[in-house]
């Protein structure tokens, strides 16, 4: 499964506008190469170099299989999926905050600090089980 995002490149700093620096909002988002057989998609942006460890941003899942993306600004009102509490303590989005001499980069693949990454589940149902599954990551 290939996720890309249309607001910034592979491995490209994060615009301010989805930090919390700036209107803190999610992204877009969006998945191809889906496997065959999907019941349903779960998303967990996170920051594994956090300082404190790993460093839950946004987990949502039970995405419906036939979804392809998620739009700028998603809530949870947008679809039937599910988001589980972040490390901000809350759910939804929570931007990264990037350190005052570090610039805030993403990628979905997990070569630089903060990442999304999306997987698929043969499942109608995934639950939280992802997020614990990201934590392996």
């Amino acid at each position: 499964m290939r996720l890309t995002s249309t607001a910034f490149p592979e491995a490209g700093k994060i615009p301010t506008r989805f930090t919390c620096d700036g209107v803190n909002v999610s992204p877009p988002l969006s998945w191809a190469d889906t496997p065959k057989g999907a019941r349903s998609f779960a998303l967990v942006c996170s920051d594994p170099d956090a300082p404190s460890g790993v460093w839950f941003h946004w987990a949502v899942f039970d995405i419906p299989p036939e979804a392809t993306a998620l739009a700028e600004h998603w809530g949870i009102g947008d679809s039937n999926a599910k988001e589980a509490r972040n490390d901000f303590g809350k759910r939804g989005y929570g931007g990264p905050c990037p350190l005052a001499d570090m610039a805030g980069t993403a990628t979905t693949s997990s070569s630089t600090p903060s990442t999304c990454r999306a997987w698929a589940s043969r499942r109608p149902r995934a639950a939280a089980t992802w997020r614990r599954r990201a934590d392996r990551m």
